[in-house]
């Protein structure tokens, strides 16, 4: 088709696709959120506009049992549809909203290591909340160096003189340098800028169902802390809403290899910092001075072993 548009005789250079929304997908991914300018247009057709009169009530009769097949099917929006999904409790309008930083909390920097699809969130917990401030997405090729260094790029100098840092296990015993692993990697790159790390890391990894039980407690705001993601956080967004269980596994499906990596990062540091039996109000994470830090390690039931 592309051909055919590309071709010098053609009278019109466009292409125009029709279909119906199947959760997210790759044409979620080129219609869901097109940007002005980019040459995309998305015509939204609701189910209802069909003149049958009783054509409403017939759609909702099938799909009405369910909010997500009705907002797909009948309202012809992009939204997910549940079956399958790792992270089911992610809602994109409960979950997403503007955040910032909060200088009187500590940045956690959680990693996922991968030559391809190098994915770190960067988070904060508060008495209350976990909050999803920024992630860095590289592009394939990129190294842990370069990944450590965007960080820096970022948030260097903007008033942490410390980064708590947590992520995959594996991390520690194997790297992009033949002598070094990633989190030494990480750590240089990182005291050299004046910001020290404080390695929260696991041995090993916890089994995935259990780390993305964790995370679906924290999501469905039923005991857990509140979790709110910046939408600058697009690949973990998309990860949330995209990642499924493998059919008759244990293991996530990870056929695209874009996916998984983002909500691996962040389910990581949420399994090891803020694990289930974490309620709101319990965990405390203040900004200790260095007068303050050995009381504040005594008492902190989630970070003070770090300190």
């Amino acid at each position: 088709l592309c051909s055919r548009v590309r071709h010098p005789l053609a009278p019109v250079k466009q292409i125009a696709l029709g279909g119906t929304p199947e959760g997210i997908n790759w044409f979620a991914d080129l219609f869901g959120d097109p940007k002005p300018g980019d040459g995309r247009r998305t015509i939204w057709a609701k189910g209802w506009h069909a003149s049958l009169g009783d054509y409403r009530a017939t759609l909702s009769g099938i799909y009405g049992h369910d909010e997500s097949l009705m907002e797909s099917y009948v309202g012809g929006r992009f939204v997910p549809l549940g079956v399958g999904r790792a992270y089911s409790k992610f809602d994109r309008r409960v979950h997403v909203r503007a955040c910032e930083a909060e200088r009187c909390l500590d940045l956690v920097l959680s990693c996922d290591f991968n030559v391809h699809f190098m994915r770190w969130t960067v988070q904060q917990y508060g008495p209350k909340e976990i909050r999803v401030v920024d992630e860095i997405a590289l592009g394939r090729g990129s190294g842990t160096e370069e990944a450590a260094a965007e960080f820096v790029r970022r948030w260097a100098g903007r008033g942490w003189s410390r980064v708590v840092v947590t992520g995959d296990a594996a991390g520690q015993s194997r790297g992009t340098s033949a002598t070094r692993t990633d989190y030494q990697i990480s750590a240089e790159t990182l005291r050299a800028a004046g910001i020290e790390p404080l390695l929260r890391v696991p041995r090993a990894n916890p089994a995935v169902r259990e780390r993305v039980s964790v995370a679906n407690y924290h999501l469905s705001g039923r005991g857990g802390l509140s979790v709110v993601v910046d939408p600058r956080c697009a690949e973990l967004i998309r990860d949330l809403e995209a990642v499924a269980w493998r059919d008759g596994g244990g293991d996530l499906d990870k056929r695209d290899p874009a996916r998984t990596h983002a909500s691996d990062a962040w389910s990581y540091a949420v399994h090891r910092l803020a694990p289930a039996n974490v309620t709101r109000d319990a965990v405390r994470v203040p900004k200790p001075t260095p007068a303050t830090g050995a009381a504040f390690a005594a008492r902190d039931p989630i970070l003070g072993a770090a300190f």
